[in-house]
């Protein structure tokens, strides 16, 4: 038995047949011919002996080509009729249910019968074939048609995947955030753009680096705070655009004493704060057992970030930036700090909590409320993620929203810049 190439086997799941006729023999003839000489997966090849069978598998599932016996019976106790297959080809033409395939192709081995249903097939632009089993022309005449869907396939699949390639992706939970990340990437034009299928507004833009290289960037705004909003639309990005990595800007509380107002803090891993057991103590007080388990940033990217920022006087480019636009904010050059972090997915404003989070982790710096849902789905998809937020408060009960602005605005200048000079 010959082994088929890899070339043909990566060919070969292109396209989706549907065979519709009442003769097994038949059937078994052209499905066997499709599998062993036009290297079709027999997978890809379904079946139907019936109108009303076939009409099932259209409204269930999308196929690039319908072969249609001219000649079919309307179900399992019918006897075959010339008359249900011409009323079925109206019936795909103008059923809302039915997923119309890219092209369809009559067939019989009876000569009037292909006259008679010449203008209905010719009208929509379809074919009709003669089949003969004792003869080779039909072979040839399919084969051309399922080379041709083949390759007209692969060339819209090559340009909607490159369409929708991109090389790094950034998101923000909250529009304010966004409007901010977006400014901060300095004289970029972001175009908005829809993908078929998904709520999402997403917006592309190309960066120059330092390098000469060329970089394509996809941004998108989960409009939501919490972890599992930022899980899915984080898996929904890298399912959709092949992202090398995911980045995350905005702002987070920071640890009073480990940070300062506007320090940008990359967290180097993060835990869920309210991951564990909840138990009751002597006088049936709830406590929670945490149960930590932290995420690390991916190991070489954070090595890329070390290097960054010792060949690099990124914190005076980022000072820079900032007082041209938070002149009446900005009184210090923003320390950017490596360092764990907590998520959670409540909002703290209690000094007391966040100090009991350092019992778990020392070198805590910072709390936010999305970064955990962000490393989860790197971890899952073997994909490298970057969360970087700026300290807006200290998460007590001073906290207020003064600094937001100037820290979400801060945290994406970091991306920026790390971008422009890395790759």
């Amino acid at each position: 038995m010959a082994i088929k190439s890899k070339k043909n086997n990566k060919r070969k799941y292109m396209i989706k047949i549907l065979i519709m006729d009442d003769s097994r023999p038949k059937t078994e003839a052209i499905k066997r011919y499709l599998t062993d000489d036009c290297l079709l997966p027999s997978d890809n090849i379904d079946t139907a002996i019936t109108i009303n069978e076939g009409r099932k598998l259209l409204t269930k599932y999308d196929y690039d080509l319908l072969l249609l016996d001219l000649v079919m019976p309307l179900n399992d106790d019918s006897e075959p009729d010339a008359d249900e297959s011409p009323k079925f080809i109206d019936e795909i033409y103008t059923s809302t249910y039915i997923h119309i395939p890219i092209h369809i192709i009559g067939f019989s081995q009876f000569d009037d019968l292909l006259e008679t249903s010449k203008s209905k097939f010719e009208d929509k632009l379809w074919h009709l074939l003669k089949f003969d089993l004792s003869k080779n022309d039909w072979k040839t005449k399919l084969q051309n048609k399922i080379q041709h869907l083949i390759r007209t396939k692969e060339f819209f699949s090559k340009s909607l995947g490159e369409k929708y390639r991109f090389d790094y992706g950034i998101i923000c939970a909250l529009d304010k955030e966004f409007s901010l990340m977006q400014s901060a990437f300095v004289n970029i034009d972001w175009k908005k753009f829809k993908v078929e299928g998904h709520p999402f507004n997403f917006y592309s833009a190309e960066i120059s680096t330092i390098n000469g290289s060329r970089l394509k960037i996809v941004s998108c705004c989960v409009n939501e705070m919490g972890m599992q909003a930022t899980a899915v639309v984080s898996a929904l990005m890298f399912s959709l655009f092949e992202l090398k990595c995911l980045f995350m800007t905005g702002i987070c509380a920071g640890i009073e004493g480990k940070v300062n107002m506007g320090d940008i803090i990359i967290a180097e891993r993060i835990f869920d704060y309210g991951s564990g057991k909840l138990k009751s103590n002597e006088d049936g007080e709830p406590f929670l057992e945490p149960s930590y388990n932290p995420l690390d940033v991916e190991y070489e990217l954070l090595g890329t970030i070390h290097h960054f920022l010792t060949e690099e006087d990124v914190d005076t480019k980022i000072y820079n930036q900032l007082r041209k636009v938070f002149l009446h904010k900005i009184d210090k050059i923003p320390q950017i700090v490596i360092a764990p972090t907590a998520c959670g997915s409540y909002v703290v404003a209690n000094s007391k909590f966040a100090d009991g989070l350092k019992v778990g982790e020392r070198k805590l710096a910072g709390v936010e409320m999305e970064g955990y849902g962000l490393y989860k789905t790197g971890y899952i998809e073997k994909k490298q993620c970057l969360m970087v937020k700026s300290v807006c408060d200290f998460a007590n009960e001073t906290k207020g929203d003064d600094y937001q602005s100037m820290c979400a605005f801060s945290s994406a200048s970091f991306v920026y810049f790390f971008l422009k000079h890395i790759y």
